[in-house]
C-alpha cells in the first residue's frame, strides 16, 4: 500500500494547479473534524502544491492530507483502488462547463466512485450514470457534505456507485 491503512482516503490525481480549486477540498476536510479517519491524498504535482501543503499545515491537517507526488500511469489503477473515492475539481468558469476531465473516465473505468466538483458536462455524466456525488464547484461546505455522504453510504453504497460508473464507462464512453 502507498497510503496509510489507518484511514479512508479521498484521492485527487492529476495536475495540481490553481484552476483545480483544490484548496476547497482541504478546507472541506477541516469542516469534518469528527470524521478524523478520513483523509485526502493528492497524486500529482503542480504550481498549487506548496500552497495546499501550507494550507493543510495552517488548518492542522498534516496527518490527514498526503501529497504523493507524480506517479507513472501504470501505477494509477492500483493506487486509485486504495481510496474510497476520486475527487474531480475545477474552478467555476464558463470554459469548464463543456470540459470532461480525463480523470472522470479513468475513475469510472476503475470502478471508483467520483466526487465531482465541476459544473456542466462532467457533472451531468456523473449524475446520469449515478457514479458518484456532484457538488457545486468552489464550495468547501458542499464538499464537506459530500465527504459525509460518502462515509454514510458505507462500503456497499460506494461499491454500487463504482459499479454504476464502470457500467456507464463500458456502455457509453
Amino acid at each position: 500500500p502507498q497510503l496509510p491503512t489507518d484511514r479512508s482516503w479521498i484521492m485527487y490525481a492529476g495536475g495540481i494547479g490553481d484552476v483545480q480549486a483544490l484548496d476547497h477540498a482541504v478546507r472541506a476536510l477541516a469542516l469534518v473534524p469528527d470524521l478524523d479517519d478520513l483523509g485526502l491524498a493528492f497524486v500529482g504535482d503542480g504550481v498549487a502544491r506548496s500552497g495546499l501543503e501550507a494550507l493543510a499545515a495552517e488548518l492542522g491537517l498534516e496527518d490527514r492530507v498526503r501529497f504523493l507526488g507524480s506517479r507513472p500511469m501504470e501505477q494509477m489503477p492500483a493506487l486509485m483502488a486504495e481510496s474510497m473515492a476520486q475527487l474531480v475539481s475545477l474552478k467555476d468558469l464558463p470554459l469548464f462547463s463543456g470540459t470532461i476531465p480525463s480523470k472522470i473516465q479513468a475513475s469510472m473505468a476503475c470502478g471508483a466512485p467520483v466526487v465531482c466538483a465541476v459544473a456542466g458536462d462532467a457533472a451531468q455524466i456523473i449524475r446520469e450514470a449515478e457514479a458518484g456525488l456532484v457538488v457545486p464547484p468552489e464550495s468547501a461546505e458542499a464538499l464537506a457534505g459530500a465527504f459525509r455522504e460518502l462515509v454514510a453510504l458505507g462500503r456497499e453504497g460506494r461499491e454500487r456507485l463504482g459499479r454504476n460508473g464502470r457500467r456507464a464507462y463500458e456502455t457509453q464512453l
